[in-house]
Protein backbone atom coordinates (compact mmCIF):
# COMPACT_ATOMS: atom_id res chain seq x y z
CA UNK A 1 0.00 0.00 0.00
CA UNK A 2 2.58 2.52 0.31
CA UNK A 3 3.80 2.43 -3.36
CA UNK A 4 0.36 3.54 -4.61
CA UNK A 5 0.43 7.44 -3.09
CA UNK A 6 4.35 7.64 -5.91
CA UNK A 7 2.33 5.03 -8.37
CA UNK A 8 -0.92 7.80 -8.60
CA UNK A 9 1.69 10.42 -8.57
CA UNK A 10 3.95 9.02 -11.65
CA UNK A 11 0.57 9.02 -13.25
CA UNK A 12 -0.60 12.28 -12.71
CA UNK A 13 2.64 13.57 -13.71
CA UNK A 14 3.22 11.39 -16.73
CA UNK A 15 -0.62 12.07 -18.20
CA UNK A 16 -1.48 16.17 -16.91
CA UNK A 17 1.66 16.88 -16.52
CA UNK A 18 1.22 20.16 -14.29
CA UNK A 19 4.86 21.02 -14.41
CA UNK A 20 4.07 22.40 -17.82
CA UNK A 21 2.25 25.49 -16.65
CA UNK A 22 2.35 25.25 -13.49
CA UNK A 23 5.56 27.42 -12.41
CA UNK A 24 6.20 25.66 -8.87
CA UNK A 25 7.00 23.01 -10.47
CA UNK A 26 8.75 23.49 -12.98
CA UNK A 27 11.79 24.43 -10.02
CA UNK A 28 10.94 20.36 -8.66
CA UNK A 29 11.82 17.42 -10.63
CA UNK A 30 8.62 15.93 -9.57
CA UNK A 31 8.83 13.00 -11.98
CA UNK A 32 11.74 11.72 -10.39
CA UNK A 33 10.85 12.53 -7.03
CA UNK A 34 7.29 10.32 -7.58
CA UNK A 35 9.43 7.56 -9.12
CA UNK A 36 11.41 7.20 -6.02
CA UNK A 37 8.24 7.19 -4.38
CA UNK A 38 7.06 4.61 -6.08
CA UNK A 39 10.03 2.40 -5.75
CA UNK A 40 10.33 3.31 -2.16
CA UNK A 41 7.21 2.35 -1.83
CA UNK A 42 7.41 -0.76 -3.52
CA UNK A 43 10.12 -1.92 -1.85
CA UNK A 44 8.88 -0.77 1.55
CA UNK A 45 5.64 -3.53 1.06
CA UNK A 46 7.72 -6.07 -0.42
CA UNK A 47 10.05 -5.58 2.77
CA UNK A 48 6.51 -5.64 5.26
CA UNK A 49 5.27 -9.10 3.07
CA UNK A 50 2.25 -7.02 2.55
CA UNK A 51 2.57 -7.61 -1.50
CA UNK A 52 3.63 -10.66 -2.98
CA UNK A 53 7.06 -10.62 -4.99
CA UNK A 54 6.43 -13.17 -8.30
CA UNK A 55 7.24 -11.63 -10.93
CA UNK A 56 3.78 -11.34 -13.30
CA UNK A 57 3.72 -13.49 -16.52
CA UNK A 58 4.33 -10.41 -18.74
CA UNK A 59 7.64 -9.91 -16.91
CA UNK A 60 10.01 -11.55 -19.44
CA UNK A 61 8.04 -9.63 -22.54
CA UNK A 62 8.46 -6.28 -21.07
CA UNK A 63 11.97 -6.92 -20.08
CA UNK A 64 13.02 -8.45 -23.80
CA UNK A 65 11.01 -5.19 -25.08
CA UNK A 66 13.26 -2.57 -23.20
CA UNK A 67 16.15 -4.23 -23.92
CA UNK A 68 15.15 -3.98 -27.61
CA UNK A 69 14.15 -0.53 -27.08
CA UNK A 70 17.63 0.59 -25.15
CA UNK A 71 19.66 -0.85 -27.92
CA UNK A 72 17.69 0.38 -30.61
CA UNK A 73 18.11 3.71 -28.88
CA UNK A 74 21.58 3.22 -28.74
CA UNK A 75 22.50 2.81 -32.38
CA UNK A 76 19.67 5.81 -33.47
CA UNK A 77 19.09 8.13 -30.81
CA UNK A 78 23.12 9.17 -30.39
CA UNK A 79 23.58 12.22 -28.06
CA UNK A 80 20.21 11.73 -27.06
CA UNK A 81 21.03 8.18 -25.85
CA UNK A 82 21.12 8.89 -21.74
CA UNK A 83 17.61 11.31 -22.01
CA UNK A 84 15.92 8.63 -23.65
CA UNK A 85 17.28 5.42 -20.94
CA UNK A 86 16.31 7.69 -18.04
CA UNK A 87 12.26 7.97 -20.39
CA UNK A 88 12.63 4.12 -20.68
CA UNK A 89 13.71 3.37 -16.85
CA UNK A 90 10.52 5.33 -15.61
CA UNK A 91 8.29 3.28 -18.10
CA UNK A 92 9.77 0.25 -16.56
CA UNK A 93 9.07 1.27 -13.33
CA UNK A 94 5.79 2.32 -13.35
CA UNK A 95 5.25 -0.92 -14.86
CA UNK A 96 6.51 -2.65 -12.14
CA UNK A 97 5.02 -0.68 -9.68
CA UNK A 98 1.71 -1.19 -11.17
CA UNK A 99 1.89 -4.82 -11.78
CA UNK A 100 3.68 -5.59 -8.50
CA UNK A 101 2.46 -2.88 -6.50
CA UNK A 102 -1.74 -2.99 -7.20
CA UNK A 103 -2.61 -6.24 -5.50
CA UNK A 104 -5.94 -5.35 -3.71
CA UNK A 105 -9.19 -4.31 -5.12
CA UNK A 106 -8.54 -0.87 -2.86
CA UNK A 107 -4.97 -0.61 -4.78
CA UNK A 108 -6.72 -1.21 -7.71
CA UNK A 109 -9.87 1.59 -7.07
CA UNK A 110 -7.38 4.01 -5.75
CA UNK A 111 -4.80 3.79 -9.30
CA UNK A 112 -8.54 3.69 -11.33
CA UNK A 113 -10.14 6.68 -9.76
CA UNK A 114 -6.70 8.58 -10.43
CA UNK A 115 -6.32 7.67 -14.15
CA UNK A 116 -10.18 8.87 -14.03
CA UNK A 117 -9.98 11.79 -12.63
CA UNK A 118 -6.85 12.72 -14.98
CA UNK A 119 -8.27 11.86 -18.06
CA UNK A 120 -11.60 14.09 -16.27
CA UNK A 121 -9.48 17.43 -15.52
CA UNK A 122 -7.84 16.90 -19.68
CA UNK A 123 -11.31 16.30 -21.29
CA UNK A 124 -12.33 19.02 -19.42
CA UNK A 125 -8.69 21.28 -20.77
CA UNK A 126 -9.75 20.33 -24.05
CA UNK A 127 -13.47 20.80 -24.22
Amino acid sequence: MFGIFGICGLLVFMLARPQEYVDVLQRLPMLYLCCAGAVGGLLLDIKLRRIDPRPVPVMRWVLYFMGWATISSAIGAGPAFQHNLIELAILLVVFATISHGVQSVRAFRLVAGTVLAVCMFLTLVCI
